[in-house]
């Protein structure tokens, strides 16, 4: 089975969903072809609205830490360029993005409800920015989208907690816009319900818009990036992420 499964749900609605077994974990490939992905939606003149969802238990539970825990400075460059250039192109995509959040979206994978125009989450749901208890910094890209998409007080609790959010103070924080009881395919029939409101809209003023919204953001990330102002441009680690990273590990097997 193919990463990312494209499905047409109609005519303008087009479903990424995204399949890399088990937890969709993010690997310098991925999201590369992630990037493709979107792109390619994004330059078909047919498509009025992008759903972003996940064909497995949860939406993302971004890396993969029994993988990274043990990635050379060369592989954890590799991983923060790839994750810098598909939220560039996710965070800029001009058309609506709808995210479908059936599980939980953890560290990386909380992008994809970031990077959306509107999120459907089933109740029950968890997000997390589990950065601070694996040991490692935020790079450019996610610090500052999470800045400009989080609220103070979300920004403050799930960046220096690493704590887990449930979808009752996801939806008081604005974090997903809507919560639904049910299965996968209630959730996805709510996403495809938004998306279809979304794709009516005309799409060129969408495009104006959202990129009013968000463009400074997009240039901010470029402009740090070509300047070498990321702190993690020379490598993700710092001497507590090794240690960091096994104790999260050795804590999910027990859990």
């Amino acid at each position: 089975m193919p990463n990312i499964i494209r499905e047409e749900i109609e005519t303008g609605i087009i479903r990424l969903g995204m399949n890399r077994k088990p937890v969709n974990a993010m690997t310098p490939e991925f999201l590369k072809e992630l990037a493709m992905a979107y792109k390619e939606v994004e330059s078909d003149e047919n498509a009025k609205a992008l759903i972003i969802g996940s064909d497995l238990a949860v939406l993302s539970a971004g890396v993969d830490l029994k993988e990274a825990v043990c990635f050379s400075k060369d592989e954890q460059i590799a991983l923060l360029k790839g994750l810098h250039e598909f939220l560039i192109v996710a965070y800029g995509l001009k058309m609506p993005v709808i995210c479908e959040c059936a599980g939980a979206a953890i560290a990386g994978g909380f992008f994809f409800v970031l990077t959306a125009d509107y999120t459907v989450a089933i109740k029950g749901a968890n997000f997390a920015l589990a950065e601070a208890k694996v040991g490692v910094n935020f790079p450019t890209a996610p610090l500052e989208i999470a800045r400009h998409a989080l609220t103070p007080a979300a920004l403050r609790y799930m960046m220096l907690s690493g704590e887990f959010v449930g979808t009752e103070k996801a939806l008081a924080w604005g974090i997903i816009d809507e919560e639904v009881e049910g299965d996968r395919d209630t959730v996805k029939a709510a996403a495809v319900k938004a998306a279809k409101r979304y794709a009516k809209l005309p799409s060129k003023t969408y495009g104006m818009i959202k990129t009013d919204i968000r463009g400074e953001c997009v240039e901010s990330i470029i402009r740090d990036a070509a300047a070498n102002k990321d702190g993690t441009a020379d490598g993700w680690f710092n001497d507590e992420t090794v240690d960091a990273m096994n104790a999260m590990i050795a804590a999910t097997q027990k859990a």
